[in-house]
């Protein structure tokens, strides 16, 4: 009698676990009717892989900044995201013009425009801008800096 009643138990959860994981799987769109922020999660999801670029990293760079009263270094490493998903030949062709131009740019600043976060975002959307210019079939789409040291 006990295994009869676990049965009764038993049977309705696996059904309903078993039922659920066949609509999750087969049918994304019946469980988004139940789950109000199913359908917002999957669009994160789509839209990510949508965004996603490939990664080119640089070696490190070392400038003298543009203080007038003292000497100060920057050393960064920078890595640019272009808009395409796998490599491209025409940045490896360029890459000798795209780090002239950031060591050129770079040069250009003071220790005390870059400290802060604000001049930070400006650097990187002026290296964006000067490496679009250079590159003519593909976008460079955002800039990291992994590493930023002022001495």
């Amino acid at each position: 009698m006990k295994k009869k009643g676990l049965f009764i138990f038993l049977a309705p959860l696996v059904i309903l676990v078993f039922g659920g994981g066949l609509i999750y799987f087969l049918k994304p769109s019946f469980l988004a009717s139940f789950l109000p922020n199913y359908a917002g999660l999957q669009a994160e999801k789509d839209t990510a892989k949508k965004e996603k670029g490939f990664l080119y990293k640089m070696d490190p760079l070392i400038v003298n900044l543009a203080d007038a009263e003292t000497l100060h270094y920057l050393k960064i490493k920078i890595d640019l995201e272009s808009t395409e998903e796998k490599p491209n030949e025409e940045f490896e062709k360029r890459l000798p013009q795209i780090r002239d131009t950031i060591l050129l740019l770079l040069s250009t600043k003071e220790r005390k425009a870059l400290m802060d976060a604000e001049g930070k975002n400006k650097l990187r959307a002026e290296i964006r801008e000067k490496v679009n210019q250079l590159l003519k079939n593909f976008k460079i789409k955002d800039i990291y800096f992994t590493e930023f040291l002022i001495q």
